[in-house]
């Protein structure tokens, strides 16, 4: 989990400074509906903070599913701390930059 340094991985937490739960994926995701690895509490609406691994890629963050309400970016292979935004929490999908469909 949370392995890959060589890009194209992102790593959701429901913890603030990259702690607690987590869930990682290689790819955009248009709306999480999966569950924090080994639990049962959905990712939708609980990441706090997130690690995108891939060093050269911007990762987008999106208040609801499929890329839509306010969306923010991370830059490649840095850490966030959502946790201070009013947004916290709020997360629904994600997309990286290099994605046909991602809106940026």
């Amino acid at each position: 989990m949370c392995e890959s340094s060589n890009g194209g991985e992102v790593c959701l937490y429901d913890a603030s400074n990259t702690t607690g739960r987590v869930y990682d994926t290689l790819y955009s995701k248009p709306t999480y509906s999966g569950t924090y690895y080994g639990t049962n509490v959905g990712i939708d609406n609980t990441v706090n903070s997130t690690w995108n691994r891939d060093p050269d890629t911007y990762v987008y963050f999106w208040q609801f599913a499929n890329y839509s309400g306010l969306g923010l970016g991370q830059a490649g292979g840095t850490k966030e701390n959502w946790g201070d935004l009013s947004e916290a929490n709020s997360w629904s999908s994600h997309c990286f930059s290099s994605n046909s469909t991602c809106p940026y």
